[in-house]
C-alpha cells in the first residue's frame, strides 16, 4: 500500500520508502508462511466448511 501511495500521488522513491514498503512486504509474505497450517487435508471435520 504504501509504495502503491507514493506512486499514485507522486512522492519522492527515497531509500528509507523504498526500504519501508519492500520489508513490509516481505514480513506480510513471511508471517503467512509462518501461519500456514502442516497438517493433512483428509481430516474429516464436518466443521471446516462445505466439502465439494
Amino acid at each position: 500500500m504504501l509504495l502503491l501511495l507514493a506512486v499514485l500521488l507522486g512522492w519522492d522513491m527515497t531509500w528509507w520508502l523504498a526500504t519501508l514498503g519492500i520489508g513490509g512486504f516481505l514480513g506480510g509474505f513471511a508471517t503467512l508462511v509462518m501461519r500456514m497450517r502442516t497438517d493433512d487435508e483428509d481430516d474429516e471435520d464436518p466443521g471446516r466448511g462445505a466439502v465439494v
